[in-house]
């Protein structure tokens, strides 16, 4: 990856009370740029490094196989909201005059969660997945 800044990308989602109808259900996506899943240690790196993301991982998901569509942050994180490969997203580079930039008519994650009632966050650190490449839309909460 072209990023030598850790990112991390959440993205809390919640129901309003009335959709839930007694029910709990969240989705919390973590990503963090340019690092080694063999220092953390869900995945049984030791000693104990990585605490937290042990415990998100023991009582969710963790994937054990992922591969990057794309070696550069804006368009792998296209790939991820959109659940698309760069060239049906139309993000292929970091900056350029086009092809930087998630087109509006591109549905993401979170719009999708947004327009079903969902309450949703990101809380960011890197300008690769800001809303400077369209990763804004959908979230009521968007913090950089």
């Amino acid at each position: 990856m072209s990023v030598l800044i850790p990112t991390l990308l959440s993205c809390a989602c919640s129901r309003s009370p009335d959709e839930r109808r007694g029910t709990s259900c969240n989705v919390l996506l973590v990503t963090l740029d340019t690092t080694r899943a063999d220092y953390l240690s869900c995945y049984r790196h030791t000693p104990q490094t990585t605490p937290n993301l042990d415990a998100l991982a023991q009582n969710g998901v963790c994937f054990d196989l992922a591969i990057s569509p794309s070696a550069a942050t804006p368009p792998a994180h296209a790939s991820i909201l959109t659940g698309l490969n760069p060239p049906r997203h139309e993000v292929r580079v970091i900056y350029g005059q086009e092809g930087y930039r998630l087109p509006d008519f591109v549905p993401t994650l979170t719009t999708v969660l947004k327009d079903a009632g969902w309450h949703t966050a990101a809380f960011l650190s890197s300008f690769t997945v800001s809303d400077f490449y369209g990763f804004g839309r959908g979230f009521d909460t968007f913090c950089t």
